[in-house]
């Protein structure tokens, strides 16, 4: 199953774009954005939301699979292996496992982090809460609420990034297993 690294990228949606026959418009309108949202994140210059990336994600996933189902009915019509094909789906599962153990890295880091930011917000919220009224404290406040905001805006982004990088590490790992699965078929000549 080919799976590419989204991290809402631009060059990959038009890539995703591109195998497939749709229009800007068309992917735009399935996605659930604008087709002007859909052009300027494919320029670079606009993300889209986690919503439309899913779909993304899920839309290549599913076509990939289309096409792997089409290449083993084809392959079942052919009794030799292709060594080389065998071999550059090693090569690519291997790939595939090394982005899992990367992928896997950085989410550990981004739990590290949402866990430090939800200590902070959580201190400063109790900070908030136990400070006196007075005219004196009005600064401290001011700057304990504004961190307060800032704090539980990362909070919230930190946490849809966590979830992009569970499903992108859950993707590859599947994509990874899919290509360990062909190859090792293909080597006991059941493709």
């Amino acid at each position: 199953m080919a799976i590419r690294k989204r991290k809402d990228s631009p060059a990959a949606t038009a890539a995703l774009r591109k195998k497939i026959p749709v229009t800007q418009q068309e992917l735009a309108q399935y996605c659930g954005i604008s087709a002007t949202l859909l052009a300027l994140h494919e320029k670079g210059t606009r993300s889209i939301n986690s919503k439309a990336t899913i779909k993304l994600d899920e839309l290549e996933i599913t076509f990939a699979s289309h096409i792997n189902a089409l290449a083993r009915a084809a392959a079942q019509t052919m009794p030799e292996v292709d060594t080389q094909l065998a071999a550059k789906l090693s090569r690519k599962a291997v790939a595939l496992r090394k982005q899992v153990s990367s992928l896997t890295g950085k989410l550990e880091d981004k739990r590290n982090l949402l866990q430090q930011q939800e200590i902070w917000l959580s201190f400063v919220q109790h900070k908030i809460e136990s400070l006196p009224v007075s005219k004196e404290n009005n600064g401290d406040r001011l700057w304990l609420e504004v961190q307060q905001a800032n704090v539980a805006h990362k909070v919230k982004k930190g946490k849809e990034e966590k979830l992009k990088l569970q499903l992108q590490v859950a993707l590859a790992a599947a994509a990874a297993d899919v290509h360990d699965s062909f190859e090792k078929r293909m080597r006991k000549g059941k493709l």
